[in-house]
């Protein structure tokens, strides 16, 4: 049985009426909403020194625990002559290096832990009156070896060149920066770093520079 055009125009009707009272515009259901694309997870910055001094977080320094506090960090001793050192010239600071962080302006008022600790060496530093000449200075780090390492590897390891962070350039900055309020007047340093049972500085002093001719360096005799 088919339907005449008056039924199909009452039902059209009703159809209509019961749309429009469920809120339907035109007697028509309304669209989808489109669904968002999930958002993609942002890549993580893997932390590193160079990252930390931003604030990104805390770098991993072998050898020293950067999660502790400064005390735990720096350890101050009595500087005196290096025991069984022939050279009169080189003296030993018992503590353990710290570079210098990259800072903004932002670190006047923060208290990021590599900061606090950079500044309480440069205070423990004067303490200790660590002086060197301006010229003629060869700086030697000694870093502390891991407690994870076995016994058999730190003593393999024991003396043997540090070649990882901290970066040595930033250890000597640490340093003149503990001393000297402007440091352009050192024209000749040295930096060395190696593994040690325990954290320390040694500053020997060395041959001083004269002056440079055409592309030989004169040295002050004696």
């Amino acid at each position: 049985m088919r339907m005449t055009q008056e039924q199909y125009d009452a039902l059209r009707n009703r159809r209509v009426l019961t749309n429009s009272a469920l809120g339907h515009r035109d007697g028509r259901k309304p669209p989808k909403p489109a669904r968002k694309p999930a958002a993609k997870p942002e890549k993580q910055l893997p932390l590193s020194m160079d990252a930390a001094d931003f604030g990104l977080g805390e770098p991993e320094v072998a050898g020293v625990d950067m999660a502790s506090g400064p005390d735990q960090t720096v350890q101050m001793l009595r500087p005196g002559c290096i025991p069984g050192c022939p050279n009169k010239n080189a003296t030993r600071y018992e503590i353990t290096p710290v570079p210098k962080p990259r800072q903004t302006q932002a670190d006047r008022w923060k208290k990021r832990p590599a900061v606090v600790r950079y500044r309480d060496f440069k205070d423990q530093v004067r303490e200790l009156g660590i002086s060197i000449p301006d010229s003629g200075c060869r700086m030697i780090f000694v870093l502390p070896m891991p407690k994870s390492w076995s016994k058999k590897k730190q003593a393999e390891m024991k003396g043997q060149p540090h070649k990882q962070r901290p970066d040595t350039d930033n250890m000597v900055k640490a340093i003149l920066d503990s001393i000297f309020e402007e440091d352009s007047q050192i024209h000749h340093v040295e930096g060395l770093k190696f593994w040690g049972e325990t954290g320390a500085i040694i500053i020997e002093k060395t041959q001083e520079a004269v002056r440079l001719v055409g592309d030989r360096i004169v040295w002050k005799e004696g």
